[in-house]
C-alpha cells in the first residue's frame, strides 16, 4: 500500500514508458532511409515513370518519351513535331545514371527513351547508382521493365 512519502515510479509506469520509448525509437529509425531503400523507391519511380510512358502513349496514340537524368526524370509528349515537358520530377539525392553497352548512345539523345502507340518501347539497359549499390532497368523493346541488381 503507498503512502504519500514514497518516491519513484511504479513497474507500470516504467514498462509504459519503456514501451514508448521503443516506438519511438523504432519509428525514427525506419524513418531513416537507407541508401539501398532510397536506391530501390528511385528504381520503382523511374519503372513508374516508363509503364506511365507506355500508357500514355497507347491511350492517347501519340509517342512518349522519357528523360531519365542525374538530377530528373521527366515526361514528355511528340506535339506538333517537338518534345513537350509534361511532368518534371526533382529526385531528393543525387543519382548515377549510365546506359550499358550496346545502348550507351541513348544518353545523347533526347528522349532517351521513347514509347509508341503499339505499346513498343525503345530497347534499353539503364542503371541506376548510389554509392556502392546498383540497380538497373532493363526493357528489350515489348513493354516490359525488369530490374535487376
Amino acid at each position: 500500500m503507498a503512502t504519500g512519502k514514497e518516491k519513484g515510479f511504479t513497474l507500470l509506469e516504467l514498462l509504459v514508458s519503456l514501451t514508448l520509448m521503443s516506438i519511438i525509437v523504432t519509428v525514427v529509425v525506419l524513418s531513416i532511409p537507407s541508401q539501398e531503400r532510397s536506391l530501390a523507391a528511385e528504381v520503382n519511380r523511374s519503372v513508374g515513370l516508363l509503364k506511365a510512358c507506355r500508357n500514355n502513349a497507347i491511350i492517347s496514340g501519340l509517342p512518349y518519351g522519357v528523360s531519365i537524368e542525374n538530377d530528373r526524370s521527366v515526361l514528355l509528349q511528340f506535339i506538333q513535331e517537338e518534345w513537350q515537358v509534361e511532368k518534371s520530377f526533382k529526385v531528393q539525392q543525387q543519382r548515377q545514371i549510365t546506359y550499358k553497352e550496346p545502348y550507351t548512345e541513348l544518353a545523347e539523345q533526347f528522349p532517351a527513351i521513347k514509347c509508341v502507340p503499339e505499346g513498343l518501347v525503345t530497347e534499353f539497359e539503364l542503371c541506376l547508382a548510389k554509392d556502392n549499390s546498383e540497380q538497373c532497368i532493363v526493357s528489350s523493346g515489348n513493354g516490359v521493365f525488369d530490374v535487376s541488381s
